[in-house]
C-alpha cells in the first residue's frame, strides 16, 4: 500500500496484486492472506473464512470438521453424525468424532 511518502505492506487478510497499487483488497469469503502478500489462498481443511472474518480463516468449531478447502463460513463445517462428538477444532475428518 503507498501513501504519499511510504510504502506499507498489505495487513493479513488483505493483499496487492501490482506495485505501487495505492491500495489493498480484501480477500474473499473461503480465503485469507499474510501481511504483504500478492494474493490470497483457499483456507485449509479444517477452517474458514467468512465475509465478516477479514480474510483470516478461523478453526471450525468443536463438534465439526471438515476435509475442504476454501469454506465461508462455520456452517460449512460438517457436524460429527449423531451420537458422536469431537471436543477439538479445524478437524479434517470424520473419525474425530467418537462415540459419546
Amino acid at each position: 500500500q503507498v501513501n504519499a511518502a511510504t510504502c506499507r505492506p498489505c495487513r493479513a487478510g488483505t493483499y496487492s496484486d501490482a506495485s505501487g497499487q495505492g491500495f489493498c483488497l480484501a480477500c474473499g469469503e473461503g480465503s485469507s492472506s499474510e501481511s504483504g502478500a500478492s494474493e490470497c489462498h483457499e483456507c485449509s481443511p479444517g477452517t474458514y473464512s467468512g465475509v465478516d472474518d477479514f480474510g483470516i480463516c478461523k478453526r471450525c468449531p468443536v463438534g465439526t470438521w471438515s476435509n475442504k478447502s476454501g469454506l465461508a463460513s462455520a456452517g460449512d463445517c460438517t457436524p460429527c453424525a449423531a451420537g458422536t462428538f469431537s471436543g477439538e477444532t479445524a478437524q479434517i475428518s470424520a473419525a474425530t468424532c467418537r462415540p459419546c
